[in-house]
């Protein structure tokens, strides 16, 4: 898929990735998984049998981008109180 080709060449060129890159292609995979579970059609396609377990692993990988962004904010908050003059 070329969003997650996309976001894999931006985070080879960050000096460090912070937690954006990896939460951005955490959440590109779980909708190339998505995107194929919405693509089967019928019983007989080949991919059928896997659709339960893309749902999962979809969710999995959303849950852990979601933690990954929560951990972001969390740490861009304590930074920002340690750089911000008091009032």
């Amino acid at each position: 898929m070329r969003l997650a080709s996309e976001v894999r060449a931006i985070s080879e060129q960050l000096p460090a990735d912070l937690g954006v890159m990896s939460a951005a292609a955490g959440a590109a995979g779980a909708l190339k998984l998505l995107l194929g579970v919405c693509t089967v059609r019928s019983m007989d396609d080949p991919r059928a049998a896997a659709v339960t377990a893309n749902l999962a692993r979809a969710s999995g990988q959303l849950a852990t981008a979601a933690a990954g962004i929560g951990a972001l904010f969390a740490a861009a908050r304590d930074v920002a109180t340690i750089i911000s003059p008091p009032v």
